[in-house]
Formats: C-alpha cells, sequence, structure tokens
C-alpha cells in the first residue's frame, strides 16, 4: 500500500504556495439552454430533436454552439438504474443506460457544452453517467469541445455527487470517451465543480454507496485534453475511504486515463485506487496540481492514496499542496 500525504509533499517540494484552481466555468451569453437530461434514446429525447442526428437507429448529438444541459431532480424526473438488486435514482445531464449494444455519440463542434445538475432528497446527481452494460459515451470521429461539468447537492440532498461516473458492477461494458483522439484536443479543458455536504468525486469509476460486491470492469473512462476538478464543501471526513477525491477508482480492472493534465482542488483526498487487485488504474501523462483542503475535525487526507491498483501522474509538471 502506498500513501502520499500532501504535507509530506508540501515541505519535500517547498510549495508554499495555495494552489488557485484555473478554470473558468463562465458560459457565452448566446448559449442554448436545454433543460432535460440525454439518454441515448432519440424517442425519450424530444428536447434535442434540433441536435440529434440518426445513423440508423443510433442517435448523435450535434452541437454547433455553445449550449447548456441543465438538470434538476426537483423539476426533471430522476432516471434508474439498478446495481446488485437495489435501484437507484439518479439526476444526471448525459446518461448512458441502455442494455443494448448502441452507443451514445456526442458531436460537439469545437463549442462549450456545459452541464449543470443540481440532485434533492435521495437522487444522485451525476454530470456524465454510464450504467448501461452496452452503451457508451462516445465522441464522434475528430470531435473536440470544452466540457464545463457542475454538480450541486441541494440543502436537502443526501447522496454523494459525481462529475463523470462509471458506477459499472458487470464485465461486458464499454467505456467512456471524452473529445476524440483524432482532433486537436492539446487546449481542450474538462472542468469540473462539485458542491456537495455529503462529499463527491470528480471523475470515477466505482460501485454505488452501499454495493460490495465489485465484479471486475476492464474498460475506462478516456480523457483527451486537460481537467480541473473542484469539490468542495464537504463535511464527512471522518473515514478515508468514504471521503471526496478528485479522481476515484474502486473497481477491479477498471481505468481512468486523461492524456493532458489533471489540476485537482478537493475538500478530500486527491487521487484514490482502492480495488482489489493490481490492474486498476489512474493515469494522467502529463501530471499537474493537487490541492488537498485540510478537513475540519483535522482527520487524515491524501495527495494519492493507492491500494491495489496503479496511479501514473506524470511528471511533466506535478505539484501537491495542502491549504
Amino acid at each position: 500500500m502506498r500513501k502520499i500525504k500532501a504535507w509530506q509533499h508540501s515541505r519535500k517540494l517547498a510549495l508554499g504556495i495555495a494552489f488557485a484552481l484555473g478554470c473558468s466555468m463562465a458560459v457565452s451569453a448566446s448559449a442554448q439552454v436545454i433543460e432535460a437530461p440525454i439518454t441515448g434514446d432519440a424517442a425519450v429525447d424530444t428536447a434535442y430533436k434540433d441536435f440529434i442526428e440518426l445513423n440508423g437507429s443510433t442517435p448523435s448529438y450535434a452541437f454547433d454552439k455553445d449550449a447548456t444541459i441543465k438538470v434538476d431532480s426537483s423539476v426533471n424526473m430522476p432516471l434508474q438504474f439498478t446495481a446488485n438488486g437495489n435501484t437507484y435514482d439518479v439526476a444526471a445531464g448525459i446518461a448512458a443506460m441502455s442494455t443494448k449494444a448502441t452507443y451514445l455519440y456526442l458531436s460537439p463542434n469545437d463549442s462549450t457544452l456545459s452541464i449543470d445538475v443540481t440532485a434533492h432528497g435521495d437522487a444522485i446527481g451525476a454530470g456524465m453517467l454510464q450504467t448501461g452494460a452496452q452503451q457508451a459515451i462516445y465522441a464522434s470521429n475528430g470531435k473536440v469541445a470544452n466540457y464545463n461539468i457542475t454538480v450541486t447537492g441541494a440543502d436537502d440532498n443526501t447522496k454523494k455527487s459525481y462529475g463523470i461516473w462509471r458506477p459499472m458492477i458487470n464485465t461486458s461494458n464499454k467505456g467512456m470517451f471524452i473529445n476524440s483522439n483524432k482532433g486537436d484536443y492539446s487546449s481542450k479543458k474538462v472542468n469540473i465543480d462539485i458542491k456537495n455536504a455529503n462529499g463527491g468525486y470528480g471523475i470515477a469509476a466505482s460501485a454505488p454507496e452501499g454495493v460490495d460486491n465489485l465484479a471486475s470492469n476492464a474498460s475506462a473512462i478516456w480523457i483527451y485534453g486537460n481537467v480541473n476538478v473542484n469539490v468542495s464543501e464537504n463535511k464527512k471526513a471522518a473515514d478515508l475511504l468514504d471521503n471526496s477525491a478528485g479522481l476515484y477508482v474502486n473497481l477491479k480492472d477498471s481505468k481512468i486515463n486523461i492524456d493532458g493534465y489533471a489540476d485537482l482542488n478537493v475538500a478530500g483526498n486527491g487521487i484514490v485506487v482502492n480495488a482489489a487487485d493490481g490492474q486498476a488504474s489512474v493515469t494522467v501523462t502529463k501530471g499537474g496540481r493537487i490541492n488537498v483542503l485540510a478537513s475540519e475535525d483535522g482527520s487524515d487526507r491524501y495527495a494519492i492514496y493507492n491500494q491495489g491498483g496503479r496511479v501514473y501522474y506524470g511528471a511533466w509538471r506535478c505539484y501537491f499542496t495542502r491549504t
């Protein structure tokens, strides 16, 4: 087991400057706002009829201009998925939940796609979600964009929030691909902002809370571009592994791969891999900055916590701080 305490690296690297997250969540005043989730079912997604391009029965969602997907579980009926016999309500901006062998294609044309989710009650808030065993969120060839994902747990919310989440506990599923590796994604950003007193995760390949049957799951979340994660307002700090994290994997064989840098500013841990085998991993090719906010009760928080997996946080630029 490998643990890296933020304060240890802060001293070792002599970094006395607090990390400020360098991302902008601003949305163009002319952006189109659609107050409904994308489900990957063209018959259901009538609010997106002007955006959907069909390739047979497979929909592609083409955003030629900046757009905002807005979902509030007090307005939009929560979606549902089942894991280990438990049914979960979820407020999600984009949700690939089909059990059919299809893709949910995103085709933004060098635009900014914003996702704004607010979860109430027992609904789990998620910006992008994949639960369908055969349905993937996939970027069309050559299509790249900036993504702004904001997920807020309302005062009455009882669950954690997720920016990008694959709560899979089955084997034969496809992955998630944010931006196309055939486009120029070097300057593109995925900005994730989580605000929830119950805690949350920026990007997670993890089972739902309370599910212990963590089956093997070999596919991955792939992000082509740079990532900024901010997780704030977390009040649950007592249990290290039940804490928040910027990047989180607890499923056997699962992976988070980011081809770019990842700057993490977290009221919780920076990167956590806690799986039952050595194949689960987090890879960030260009490293970045991890800032861990001190807990109110003084409990431990880590920049990197690796137990039963692998973490590669590239040395292109790599900073750890605690504030």
